[in-house]
């Protein structure tokens, strides 16, 4: 009986995560920097911690990010392999969820100070 509640618990977890190369349409709405932005998606869309994605914009590849910290409608994406300009409005960008082992070491070294400075421009609100 223990194990039919633990799985219960686990299960719902699973349900709302982002299935791998699942698509959805976003706006960009604020660029902080070239390699950090907001996105006018979030936890109600399935985007979690971690996740590794890629943006295109009109079938076209445009980057590559990792979601450094999501809210319920908003998400931070830590941005590199950067091909085409993200700028604050633009919109058509459909957004693929990959695999996360394909983060690269350079990326993953830099997420810590990345959620530390999101906290930050947070706060200063």
């Amino acid at each position: 009986m223990k194990w039919l509640y633990v799985i219960l618990l686990i299960l719902p977890l699973n349900l709302w995560a982002l299935d791998p190369n699942e698509e959805f349409p976003l706006t960009i709405t604020k660029v902080h920097r070239p390699d950090l932005v907001v996105v006018n998606r979030g936890l109600e869309d399935g985007l979690r911690l971690g996740d590794h994605i890629k943006f295109y914009q009109v079938g076209n590849f445009s980057a590559r990010g990792v979601v450094v910290r999501t809210e319920k409608e908003k998400t931070f994406i830590k941005v590199y392999r950067i091909m085409g300009k993200l700028e604050q409005g633009a919109s058509g960008f459909e957004l693929v969820c990959i695999n996360r082992s394909e983060i690269p070491d350079y990326i993953v070294k830099t997420l810590e100070s990345t959620q530390e400075e999101v906290k930050t421009l947070l706060s200063q609100k």
